[in-house]
């Protein structure tokens, strides 16, 4: 719920810069599907980045902290299916630099035929 309400946020609000960090991510995910550990600091990067963009203090605090928090046990419980979460990432990174809130939101729900339960 969190998730959707931020990536909203960050395709009506991003910068320039915000959309340059995102790209910058997700290509270094796709250069890094064979090593979780970098991975994973790309992966909260992008959040992250995301929660800069939705230009909201609370939100974004928020987000750093569950990501610190989640950061080691994340680390460990990565999809098998690297390709498949770096592709999931490109597409929400699209609906932000496209301006389309509704598009990021509906990425990001667990009921998006990616998105395992």
């Amino acid at each position: 719920m969190i998730e959707g309400l931020v990536v909203g946020l960050a395709a009506e609000r991003s910068t320039s810069k915000d959309l340059a960090e995102l790209a910058d991510s997700v290509t270094a995910m796709y250069a890094d599907l064979n090593d979780r550990a970098k991975y994973s600091i790309h992966n909260a990067r992008f959040h992250c980045t995301i929660a800069q963009a939705a230009g909201n203090a609370i939100l974004c605090s928020l987000l750093v902290t569950l990501t610190a928090n989640l950061y080691d046990r994340r680390r460990t419980h990565l999809p098998r299916d690297l390709k498949q979460d770096a592709d999931e990432h490109h597409e929400i990174y699209r609906a932000i630099r496209s301006r389309s809130p509704a598009q990021a939101k509906i990425l990001t729900q667990p009921a998006y035929p990616w998105r395992k339960n």
